[in-house]
């Protein structure tokens, strides 16, 4: 799906002029992080209420981040969305890191 997705941003690139390279690269990034961050879910040991929720919301947040991503000025400084996508991706690490820890605690018990 992620390969999908990075060949439609592409695309996106080259067929509209007013979708930038900065937006093309930070859409890149923001698929590459998302993949990252299912794969994430699925190899750390978690229960399956944790693992199911984490999915749906990785998926809702990456979504987020491309809309961000796509709508995002084409500068780097003084960028609220580049500034937004930065805050849900450590936003989604502290959730998966925390559903790690707690899924250990609850498997050792």
């Amino acid at each position: 799906m992620g390969a999908i997705l990075l060949i439609v941003i592409i695309a996106a690139h080259l067929i509209f002029d007013s979708y930038t390279l900065f937006n093309c690269g930070l859409s890149t990034i923001v698929v590459i992080i998302s993949v990252c961050m299912l794969c994430i879910v699925s190899r750390i040991k978690l229960k399956d209420a944790f693992r199911y929720s984490l999915y749906i919301m990785t998926i809702f947040v990456s979504i987020a981040q491309l809309i961000l991503s796509i709508i995002a000025d084409s500068k780097f400084a003084n960028n609220n969305s580049l500034f937004a996508i930065v805050i849900l991706i450590v936003s989604e690490l502290i959730l998966i890191l925390s559903a790690n820890h707690i899924s250990k605690q609850q498997i050792n018990h």
